[in-house]
């Protein structure tokens, strides 16, 4: 009858840890006014991607045709693209809260990994 005791007392103080160690891990988070908006990027890399036009420009590194191909009219936009040995073309916005959107493409017909980010702002 001790060990049963024992193995009680054990999960007690098991439960009586995981517990306590839920309650002081916890954090809280502040979501920004615009995080909805944080999903944008990616989804018009993906629209893009889905309409067969993302994966050429990508592999022949023309951010300006694919800077063509986007529309967002209170938003800036730029796009940049970098290569398997992180060689890229394309301009790096300097504007405060950036959104960016980072689709991966593994290449045209042939393993050519390539990664495209999009950069969304806000106009003043």
């Amino acid at each position: 009858m001790k060990g049963f005791w024992h193995i009680v007392d054990a999960v007690m103080a098991t439960v009586v840890i995981i517990g306590f160690l839920v309650v002081t891990t916890g954090t809280i988070i502040v979501v920004p006014e615009d995080s909805g908006f944080a999903r944008v990027p990616y989804s018009l890399l993906r629209g893009l991607d889905e309409k067969g036009v993302l994966r050429n420009h990508t592999v022949s590194m023309n951010t300006q045709a694919l800077e063509n191909e986007i529309s967002m009219f209170s938003y800036n936009h730029s796009v940049q693209i970098c290569d398997s040995s992180n060689t890229c073309t394309g301009n790096v916005p300097s504007a405060k809260n950036v959104w960016i959107g980072t689709y991966f493409i593994s290449g045209n017909n042939s393993f050519d990994p390539h990664t495209v980010k999009l950069y969304l702002w806000r106009s003043s």
